[in-house]
């Protein structure tokens, strides 16, 4: 703390990126990017340590989606996951009776099998990427009234409606999130270098 003219206010260490970025920019000239993306990651590290509780949240959520630009692939890596869970999520919704055809815009299916044309991964998909649409999403969505069981890997497990339509949600806004800084990272518009 430091006296002030108005009283007293709290000081921080400046931040320099200098020598992080002489660093980075030796390494990257001996051929060693490996190393030198290490170095611009601690620069960030200590930049976004210095901006407060949502400057180190941001920071934090930046590091973990793109390493800050410097590893946009993390952002497809999580993806991956996100899709992946999204698959089984739907498949035991589809499994226990949850999933409906979307109404009034949609009729109800031909005699026989009534989730007929749900596809788990192809709606996960759907769900996930949201510049493409694989035509699943529109046509069928959880009832979030409903509930049921289906058997995983030898085990009875319970899924709800109302979940699965949380999980949904949930996987739409990071299929949104994922993807920007996705293209954001590899188009250098988040990269100090």
């Amino acid at each position: 703390m430091t006296a002030g003219s108005s009283g007293w206010r709290c000081s921080r260490p400046v931040f320099h990126s200098q020598p992080y970025n002489e660093l980075g920019k030796y390494y990257l000239s001996a051929g060693e990017e490996a190393s030198a993306i290490k170095v611009f990651i601690a620069e960030e590290d200590d930049r976004y340590s210095r901006l407060g509780f949502f400057g180190g949240m941001l920071g934090g959520f930046l590091k973990a989606t793109i390493g800050y630009g410097h590893r946009p692939l993390l952002a497809f890596n999580w993806s991956v996951l996100v899709i992946f869970v999204g698959w089984m999520a739907v498949l035991a919704g589809k499994r226990a009776g949850v999933m409906r055809l979307t109404w009034p815009e949609n009729s109800p299916p031909p005699e026989g099998d009534p989730l007929v044309g749900l596809h788990p991964l192809l709606y996960s998909l759907d769900v996930f990427l949201p510049f493409v649409n694989l035509h699943q999403e529109p046509y069928w969505w959880p009832d979030e009234t409903s509930s049921g069981e289906c058997e995983i890997a030898g085990c009875k497990v319970s899924v709800r409606g109302s979940i699965l339509r949380t999980y949904l949600w949930l996987q739409i806004i990071a299929g949104w999130l994922l993807s920007a800084i996705f293209i954001a990272g590899v188009t250098g518009l988040i990269h100090n270098y």
